[in-house]
């Protein structure tokens, strides 16, 4: 199921956390993982801020779009 995130939780953000960082990693081997490392603290402060569409499974985020 598609969803907008309105109500944001820890486990939420987590999740989002987690595909943003692993995603970020793979799609750009190029780019050292520090980068990311680097703004893992913004992008976490910026999500909830962002209109977000999560595809779930359950109580599970399974990838998201972040505008």
């Amino acid at each position: 199921m598609i969803t907008t995130i309105t109500h944001w939780t820890q486990q939420k953000l987590d999740q989002i956390m987690d595909i943003w960082f692993s995603s970020n990693k793979q799609a750009h081997p190029f780019i050292k993982v520090g980068y990311w490392q680097c703004r893992w603290k913004e992008v976490r402060e910026a999500i909830p801020r962002s209109h977000v569409l999560a595809w779930t499974k359950g109580d599970n985020i399974i990838a998201f779009l972040g505008l």
